[in-house]
């Protein structure tokens, strides 16, 4: 998949803050046209067609990239994508309980 990508224009995420919810990019200029992503094999998930598009995956370990393009390559990728995760909601819990221990910790 890099050398698939190599040269080409793209935007990548560099943060996420969570609070105020805020996603801050990073321009990477490239003149290269990669041939149609519906033609390479190598992506482990992937959807196309009219419409709104959708993938379900179990969690892997490993390293993942996600890839949004359109399905003829061109530039200017509409996009709207989020992720439900049971994570958070443990996540939430644990932060609020730890939270309020180290509240308890700090006024005795």
């Amino acid at each position: 998949m890099d050398k698939y990508l190599r040269g080409v224009h793209a935007s990548k995420i560099n943060g996420i803050e969570t609070s105020a919810f805020k996603v801050s990019y990073d321009d990477v200029p490239g003149p290269a046209v990669p041939n149609p992503p519906t033609e390479q094999g190598f992506w482990a998930e992937s959807a196309s067609g009219a419409g709104t598009q959708q993938i379900t995956m179990d969690l892997r370990s490993g390293v993942w990239v996600v890839v949004i393009m359109n399905a003829n390559a061109n530039a200017n990728v509409n996009t709207q994508a989020g992720f439900p995760s049971e994570l958070f909601g443990a996540f939430t819990a644990a932060s609020l309980i730890g939270g309020m221990a180290s509240l308890i910790l700090g006024a005795g």
